[in-house]
């Protein structure tokens, strides 16, 4: 079993060269705003590298407490809540919320929405 983060978008957020030569302007002015400006992008690139690690995490906890599930499908799901992945990650209960919103995940059983495996119900779900 592998776990593969889709993260297209991610690699491809690159500066382009041409504004790299424009960060080492002359013009005092310029170079003040293109260098803030740089510092937001890396800002916004590490910050979507840190909700990728964490999606990674919380994607490798479902399937470390999920494991059943994996294997022999929805008839095994165990009750699981977002304290428990939260808990087991050291992160706080919002942070896994927001990074399995709107994330889907693929499995033998069909692409399921993160918070299928939240839901404290066993056995007999529709996928």
């Amino acid at each position: 079993m592998s776990i593969i983060i889709l993260d297209k978008f991610i690699s491809e957020l690159k500066i382009i060269s041409n504004y790299q030569v424009l960060l080492e302007n002359e013009n005092l002015e310029e170079s003040k705003y293109l260098k803030a400006k740089y510092l937001e992008f890396k800002s916004l690139q590490n910050s979507l590298q840190q909700r990728q690690t964490i999606l990674y995490r919380v994607t490798k906890a479902i399937v470390e407490l999920q494991k059943e599930f994996f294997y022999k499908g929805p008839s095994v799901i165990r009750p699981l809540t977002l304290k428990d992945i939260a808990d087991k990650l050291s992160v706080h209960e919002s942070t896994v919320s927001r990074v399995i919103s709107n994330k889907y995940i693929e499995t033998n059983y069909g692409i399921l929405p993160y918070k299928y495996f939240f839901n404290s119900k066993i056995g007999d779900k529709d996928i």
